[in-house]
């Protein structure tokens, strides 16, 4: 994991202040993101007898730190969302980039405050919920500025249940002013990755809130599981805004090769592995497995034989056929591959024992993702 340079700051205003205005202003010195501990449980400072973390805020908008179990929970004991409107004398985290010319930073002179982050927001306005409602004290237990460049996002909001009680919420976020890619002010990493968690990534960044470019069918967005074997999950969709209402969002499960949609309600699932699991599961946007023309997709049979792969029941011709590894690396690749040679049996000579994806883009551009194993 890449480990964050943190430098802990605060609101220095008699009145509070626009994090999303910080965050502007401070492109180049901070990493994008506010991080507001939070402690909401427990009665003394023995780290097993209390209960807290880090609600996150971006440009996009803000998410609760982890959600551990307490059987003695109340409301007041539940992690809250922050809003976007830091109060009097608020401390918070940033995570330290640089100083605009490359040094790293070794003091907060170069972090900037300024007027123009200033807003009049009362704390007795925020109601837990909205972002833009009021400002929040986080400690133990209506704006007349807006924002710059504030973009409107379209948002699901995804939470992981763990049956120990724990919880995690994440946010995917979309507009046609962000990328797939890391767009400062619009991605936030995950600042107190837990063992059993769940988040998008990237590269080996796990991030709590990850933007992206608009939705489209054949967007996949990768997931990172962590677990320690122990437990039963399920996740669900707990916020959907700004998307199209008919747009359907399917979780894949590549263990299993099933496609849930998150629309319908919450998918459950079990490990009996521990540990970071990239390759399980993908948001998706189209199912793969529905009828497309004359194909039923769950009804194609793929399998190794024999140092052959065997594709049955496809009635096309792929214009292209590779097999990845479980690191995403190409392994091999055909083109221009006959439906009748495909049924015959393909030579994978030479292919090492383990887990292989074959990828095929048939004649008619349906792609199917299937997992085989070679023995």
């Amino acid at each position: 994991d890449v480990t964050l340079t943190t430098t802990f700051v605060g609101n220095p205003y008699p009145s509070a202040i626009d994090a999303r205005e910080f965050i502007m202003d401070n492109n180049g010195v901070t990493g994008g993101s506010v991080y507001v501990w939070e402690q909401w449980g427990g009665t003394n400072h023995i780290l097993e007898d209390y209960q807290g973390g880090y609600g996150t805020i971006n440009m996009a908008t803000t998410e609760k730190a982890y959600q551990f179990n307490d059987p003695t929970q109340t409301e007041s004991l539940l992690a809250r969302k922050p809003t976007f409107y830091i109060p009097v004398a608020q401390g918070f985290f940033v995570e330290v980039v640089n100083d605009g010319n490359n040094a790293v930073l070794s003091t907060t002179d170069d972090i900037e405050f300024n007027n123009g982050q200033r807003v009049f927001v009362k704390e007795s306005d925020a109601d837990g919920t909205n972002p833009n409602n009021g400002s929040e004290f986080f400690r133990s237990a209506g704006s007349n500025q807006e924002a710059n460049e504030v973009v409107e996002m379209g948002m699901i909001r995804l939470e992981l249940n763990v049956s120990n009680g724990n919880s995690r919420s994440f946010v995917l976020a979309f507009s046609d002013q962000t990328t797939d890619g890391f767009d400062y002010g619009y991605d936030a990493r995950t600042i107190d990755p837990q063992d059993d968690d769940m988040n998008s990534f990237i590269g080996n960044q796990k991030m709590l809130i990850q933007s992206f470019s608009p939705i489209t069918d054949d967007k996949v967005i990768d997931l990172m599981f962590n677990s320690t074997g122990a437990y039963d999950y399920t996740l669900e969709i707990t916020e959907f805004n700004g998307v199209d209402e008919n747009q359907d969002i399917y979780l894949r499960d590549n263990l299993t090769d099933t496609y849930f949609n998150l629309r319908n309600g919450a998918y459950s699932f079990s490990s009996t592995t521990s540990g970071e699991d990239t390759e399980r599961f993908d948001i998706v946007f189209k199912n793969q497995t529905l009828s497309t023309g004359d194909i039923l997709v769950d009804d194609v049979v793929i399998f190794t034989s024999d140092d052959k792969l065997f594709i049955k029941g496809l009635n096309q011709d792929a214009k292209l056929l590779s097999l990845t590894n479980m690191l995403g690396q190409t392994i091999t690749s055909f083109s221009n591959v006959a439906n009748s040679a495909m049924e015959n049996g393909i030579g994978i000579q030479n292919l090492s024992a383990g887990v292989y994806i074959v990828n095929i883009n048939t004649s008619d551009d349906i792609k199917i993702d299937r997992k085989v194993i070679l023995e």
